[in-house]
């Protein structure tokens, strides 16, 4: 009896232990399953689930080399490097296992990997010496040396984040680029209006790239891991998103830009807080975004029942490719 007991107590045991990852996998094949219904519903005549790897994207930093100097080091160590679609954007054509990001240009600060999609925020925003800029959400820092190096670092920029590793990350980042001059706030972004009330109407432009749920990275569909997908957080992030909007649109002149994005599909992160922000203050209006990408596609103007107005067909979706990620951008002028 005892042998039988003892051989149930075992046999439960091991079904306890058993049961939790059955049922993550199976709530794991369930998010997988809605994530795909999702995408499709939302783009129902495009395959982007199972693209790969997006070849690799740099940008050299000009402030302190020459392009056709760094281009030839990068020939001569036999890459096949061709001019992306922006100024200062570059594409890695060699084979996949030859990364730029391998090499001693990366960890000499002469060259930044960054993806097309990311790059796309400063080149809309267009930054000029002397303009007063805001980056709200700036760590790690990608964007922002960016928006620095266009300016030739001549622009008085405020980068905000919250997050103390994140912050000094981001300030360490900073300096390896020449662009120590950057002004670092660490705040919540989302009361910026109370912590510095000088600010208010001060920045010529602003960059709202906001936290966000990341699904236009999601693109080896069979070899994601979906435990880390969570269909409720578009929902809960579109309401930071607008608080952080809203901080943006407060802190930028009148007759100044602001450029709102993010790297998802989802319309509670896009349409939907662009539509609430044109409702909530008048003093702004969405301008066009004009680019000639096959891969570019004009923001929804409806979804299902819901209507968002005829605006929103100058907000820009960005399909994502052998190039892109997937990503949203829109652009605001404050009158």
């Amino acid at each position: 009896m005892i042998h039988v007991l003892a051989a149930v107590v075992r046999s439960t045991k091991t079904v306890m232990e058993q049961t939790p990852n059955t049922q993550m996998k199976k709530d794991t094949a369930n998010k997988k399953d809605l994530f795909i219904s999702k995408v499709k519903e939302i783009y129902p005549n495009e395959d982007i689930l199972s693209l790969g790897t997006r070849f690799e994207t740099f940008r050299i930093n000009t402030l302190a080399n020459s392009s056709d100097e760094i281009l030839k080091k990068l020939a001569d160590l036999g890459f096949e490097i061709k001019p992306g679609p922006f100024t200062n954007s570059y594409i890695n054509f060699s084979s996949p296992e030859k990364k730029v990001s391998q090499t001693s240009l990366v960890d000499e600060h002469i060259l930044y990997i960054q993806g097309l999609s990311s790059m796309l925020d400063a080149v809309v925003l267009n930054p000029k010496p002397n303009e007063k800029i805001l980056d709200l959400c700036a760590a790690p820092g990608s964007k922002t040396t960016q928006i620095g190096i266009m300016a030739e670092g001549k622009a008085e920029i405020f980068a905000v984040e919250t997050n103390s590793n994140r912050f000094n990350f981001m300030k360490k980042t900073f300096a390896n680029y020449g662009l120590e001059n950057i002004q670092t706030i660490k705040a919540n972004a989302a009361a910026l209006v109370n912590i510095r009330p000088d600010l208010l109407e001060y920045f010529d432009k602003v960059l709202v790239d906001v936290p966000c749920s990341n699904e236009g990275n999601i693109r080896d569909i069979e070899n994601f891991d979906f435990k880390f997908w969570n269909p409720k957080l578009p929902k809960k992030l579109s309401q930071l998103q607008k608080k952080l909007l809203a901080t943006g649109i407060k802190m930028l002149k009148r007759g100044g830009e602001l450029i709102y994005s993010t790297c998802t599909y989802s319309l509670e992160e896009n349409e939907q807080v662009i539509e609430w922000a044109l409702k909530h203050f008048p003093e702004v209006q969405l301008e066009t975004i004009n680019f000639p990408e096959k891969n570019f596609v004009t923001g929804f103007t409806h979804w299902k029942e819901k209507e968002f107005g005829e605006t929103l067909i100058k907000a820009l979706r960005v399909l994502p490719n052998q190039y892109y990620a997937g990503f949203f951008i829109a652009r605001f002028v404050k009158n």
